[in-house]
């Protein structure tokens, strides 16, 4: 829990010192982003995620600000988790010429289990996340407006306790007999492992 409100003091700093900036408009910048969150390259257990990155460039290449968003992760088929992201960010672009088109985004922080379904007796706790991407930045017009197409990784880290009915199996009525159990806790640590496809947008 102290780590949380340390990573949340950081990115008020972040997020102040990025308004600040909003009247030098040759630093601020931001890149929105929204794409598909899923298990393997077959598409299973498929989520969606919308984040924007707002910071200030330190120099032409680099810049360094704050990410928020809104998740959707499908755990083993079967439940349903809302994550919000809060995390520090950065977007790098690559000054290689002939790598010209090519951006390179780290955000590392923290990720609040929001809701899960269906609905059960209990809670969802979040926990730390890293989201490291690469992909094509292409300008448009003459401004600094751009779009960007990248892939990356996901790794969201979370908790679930809750209590449910115990179903009895074949061959477990002797046992339930015995051993009566109306409910359990059932507690799940989740690492839940995600490539990233998003389409973005920035400035």
């Amino acid at each position: 829990m102290r780590n949380t409100f340390l990573m949340i003091l950081v990115l008020t700093g972040v997020m102040f010192n990025s308004n600040v900036l909003l009247a030098q408009e040759s630093k601020f910048t931001n890149h929105t982003e929204g794409g598909v969150l899923a298990y393997n390259l077959n598409f299973d257990e498929v989520g969606w995620s919308v984040q924007t990155f707002n910071g200030m460039r330190i120099n032409s290449n680099l810049a360094i600000g704050g990410t928020a968003g809104f998740e959707k992760l499908f755990v083993n088929k079967i439940f349903k988790y809302s994550i919000i992201p809060v995390a520090v960010g950065l977007r790098y672009d690559v000054p290689i010429p002939s790598l010209r088109r090519v951006f390179v985004g780290l955000d590392a922080g923290y990720g609040f289990a929001w809701e899960k379904e269906p609905p059960l007796e209990g809670e969802a706790k979040g926990g730390m996340r890293v989201n490291p991407e690469i992909g094509v930045k292409f300008e448009l017009g003459e401004g600094k407006t751009f779009m960007t197409f990248g892939l990356g990784y996901l790794f969201q880290q979370f908790k679930t306790e809750y209590t449910q009915g115990y179903s009895i199996g074949p061959g477990e009525t002797e046992y339930i007999i015995y051993y009566p159990i109306e409910d359990y806790l059932n507690k799940q640590d989740i690492n839940a492992h995600r490539f990233t496809l998003k389409l973005g947008f920035g400035f």
